[in-house]
């Protein structure tokens, strides 16, 4: 029986697609510096709605935004 093959994703507008745990996610990271701070999506969120906010931060820390893998938006497995 042949594996079936994963759908191709369109390419991310920004940030870039990853895979962790054989899950496909999207992250997108901003500035540099210490600590990190990862901007978790929720309530009905996705991680493009915090873009202004990581802009923001990123001006004096580094930032990550993400969307889970189950996020309506977001990438599918």
């Amino acid at each position: 029986m042949a594996a079936q093959s994963r759908p191709e994703l369109p390419a991310a507008p920004i940030g870039e697609y990853c895979e962790a745990a054989g899950r496909r996610l999207w992250v997108h990271q901003l500035g540099s510096g210490r600590p990190t701070v990862v901007v978790l999506p929720g309530a009905g969120t996705v991680g493009l709605d915090y873009l202004n906010l990581a802009e923001s931060l990123a001006r004096t820390t580094r930032t990550v935004l993400y969307d889970r893998a189950a996020s309506p938006d977001g990438p599918i497995r």
